[in-house]
């Protein structure tokens, strides 16, 4: 039973990959994000990160090293230190001087890829999580349980500047079911 619902999905995702004004883009996004999550589960990071090769990034983590993972058009992906045996992984989309029409932009484009890939009919929620800016955007955050949390998430740093970026918050249960859903993403990359 398990297996045709599993199938059911696959096929569902392929069906919203074809109708989906990015599909290649799309399927790329959601390969490397769940790369991020298997690695997570698997290793905490160390299978995509660059050992000793160290980022200056928007965030000024001070331990931050560079990722393996590659988001199509972004600027670079970072697995960086929370702390005491916690790590996190980000990766910026772009950085701008301060909030224009391009930020907007950007920003609307990752929300329709990612709403393509992380729907309710592939058990993902998705929601805003409101920051008090006036006209600047939200957090949008997308969660399915065993996975844990995505979120594009616009943000200033002490220095006026602003960025965007993708968060990945892991909370995995279950690597099976993340393994089986990259090996279908992979198959999918290699059949475009």
């Amino acid at each position: 039973m398990r297996t045709l619902l599993t199938l059911a999905a696959f096929l569902f995702t392929l069906e919203s990959i074809a109708s989906s004004p990015f599909p290649m883009k799309a399927i790329s996004i959601k390969r490397e994000l769940m790369k991020v999550f298997y690695s997570a589960k698997l290793d905490d990071y160390n299978s995509i990160t660059k050992t000793n090769v160290f980022v200056t990034n928007f965030e000024n983590f001070s331990d931050a090293n560079a990722s393996t993972i590659v988001i199509p058009d972004t600027k670079y992906s970072i697995v960086y230190s929370l702390g005491k045996d916690r790590k996190g992984w980000s990766t910026v989309i772009n950085e701008w001087d301060e909030y224009n029409q391009d930020v907007a932009d950007r920003y609307n484009e990752y929300e329709q890829l990612l709403k393509s890939m992380f729907n309710i009919d592939n058990g993902w929620v998705c929601f805003e999580m409101k920051v008090n800016k006036s006209d600047e955007k939200s957090d949008l955050i997308f969660s399915k349980p065993g996975y844990g949390y995505i979120t594009l998430d616009y943000s200033k740093n002490v220095t006026g500047k602003c960025a965007l970026q993708l968060r990945v918050n892991p909370k995995v249960d279950e690597i099976k079911e993340i393994r089986a859903e990259l090996e279908q993403l992979n198959d999918m990359v290699l059949a475009k």
